[in-house]
C-alpha cells in the first residue's frame, strides 16, 4: 500500500510538470500565401480543452497559446519554455496553418514566412525536434493539423540517432499528423476536420476505451484513421511512435472508471467526469439493477420512477443525451419477442 501510494504521489507530479504550447496560424504578410479561418480557431480549442481543469495533465501556468505568431515570436516562446522553468516531462505541441515540404524537409509556415525562402524564413520539423531532444524533455507529442503533414517523416531521421534514441530513459516521441504528404487538411466551418475529430476524443464526445486511464496520440491517431476512412474524408490521419516507454501521455481518459467496475460508461458514451455523469454517478448502482431485471414486470415501475427521478435533476441541455445515452439501452435490452412490454418501456 505505501508503495502504491508512493507512486501516485509521483504520477501527480509528474502531471504537474507538462506543458502545452498550441499554435494557430490564419493570417499571414506575404500576398502569396493565402490567410485561414480555423486554424486560430482549432489552436485555441485544443488549447482550452487540454487545460479543462476537470482532467488536464498540463500546467496551466506554463502552457501557452499562440495567434498568427512569427518566426521570432516562435523561437522565444519556445525558449522561454523549455529553458527559464522547470524542464518539462511532457511538451505537447500543436500546430494548424499552412505547412508543406521543401527539398525532404516539412516546414511550418509562420506569420511572416516567405514562401521563396522556407528554409531560413519558416521553421522546419528537423529543427523543432533537435531543440525539443536537447532541452532535455522525456516526452515529446507533436499534432499537426496542415497540409502535407505525413510528409514530416522524414525530418525524424534527424533524430533518428544511437545518442538521442535507445537508450535507458532516452526521449520518446508520438506524432499526430492531419493529412498524407499528397493531401491537403480541409477546414469546414471555420474549424480543421482534423482538429474538430480530436477534440471529441479528448472532451469524450467520442470514446475510444474504457480500460486506460490516459489516451496516447497512436491510439487516437488510429481511430481517427479509421473514423475517416469510414467515412471517405477527403484527408488520411497518421501517427508514429518512436522509442514509446513508460508514461506515454497526451490527455486523461474520460471513460477510465478505475476499480468501478459497474461504470456509466457502459450505458452510454456519458463521461463520468461530466456535468451529467456526476448527475448520474448516485444512481447507477440502482440503473445497472434494473437493466438486468428487465423481465420482471414489476421492475418496469420501479425503472420508471428511478429514470423520472434522474430526469428531474438534468437540465435542459443533457435531456436528450441522458434519453439516448441511458433509456435507449434498456429499450435494446428487452427481447425482440416481448412486444407488450418492450413497448411499456418505450412509453
Amino acid at each position: 500500500k505505501k508503495k502504491k501510494k508512493k507512486e501516485l504521489q509521483n504520477i501527480k507530479v509528474f502531471l504537474m510538470n507538462n506543458y502545452l504550447l498550441s499554435i494557430g496560424c490564419d493570417s499571414y504578410e506575404s500576398k502569396e500565401i493565402d490567410n485561414l479561418q480555423g486554424a486560430e480557431n482549432d489552436a485555441n480549442n485544443i488549447y482550452n480543452t487540454l487545460l479543462e481543469e476537470k482532467y488536464t495533465i498540463y500546467n496551466v501556468t506554463q502552457s501557452k497559446y499562440l495567434k498568427s505568431p512569427t518566426l521570432s515570436d516562435f523561437r522565444e516562446t519556445l525558449e522561454q519554455m523549455l529553458y527559464d522553468n522547470e524542464t518539462p516531462d511532457i511538451f505537447t505541441l500543436f500546430f494548424a496553418g499552412h505547412g508543406g515540404i521543401v527539398d525532404g524537409t516539412y516546414y511550418l509556415v509562420l506569420n511572416n514566412s516567405k514562401l521563396d525562402r522556407l528554409s531560413i524564413s519558416a521553421i522546419s520539423l528537423s529543427e523543432i525536434l533537435n531543440i525539443l531532444c536537447s532541452s532535455g524533455v522525456k516526452h515529446i507529442n507533436l499534432i499537426m493539423d496542415s497540409c502535407q503533414t505525413a510528409g514530416l517523416v522524414n525530418d525524424l531521421l534527424s533524430v533518428i540517432k544511437p545518442e538521442i534514441l535507445g537508450k535507458k530513459g532516452s526521449i520518446s516521441i508520438a506524432i499526430l499528423a492531419a493529412a498524407a504528404s499528397d493531401e491537403y487538411a480541409t477546414e469546414e466551418n471555420g474549424e480543421g476536420i482534423f482538429t474538430s475529430s480530436l477534440i471529441k476524443y479528448i472532451n469524450g464526445s467520442k470514446k475510444i476505451t474504457t480500460d486506460l486511464e490516459y489516451l496516447d496520440l497512436s491510439l487516437l491517431g488510429k481511430k481517427i484513421s479509421d473514423e475517416f476512412l469510414e467515412e471517405r474524408k477527403t484527408q488520411t490521419p497518421s501517427s508514429w511512435s518512436l522509442n514509446i516507454y513508460g508514461f506515454s501521455l497526451f490527455s486523461k481518459n474520460l471513460y477510465f472508471n478505475g476499480n468501478d467496475s459497474i461504470g456509466l460508461h457502459d450505458f452510454s458514451y456519458i463521461p463520468r467526469i461530466s456535468i451529467l455523469g456526476e448527475v448520474l454517478e448516485p444512481y447507477k448502482k440502482d440503473l445497472w439493477k434494473h437493466y438486468e431485471n428487465l423481465e420482471e414486470t414489476s421492475n418496469l415501475s420501479k425503472l420508471l420512477y428511478l429514470l423520472q427521478n434522474i430526469f428531474d435533476n438534468i437540465d435542459d441541455e443533457n435531456k436528450v443525451v441522458f434519453i439516448k445515452g441511458v433509456a435507449y439501452r434498456f429499450i435494446e435490452k428487452i427481447d425482440s419477442n416481448l412486444t407488450m412490454k418492450k413497448l411499456e418501456l418505450i412509453n
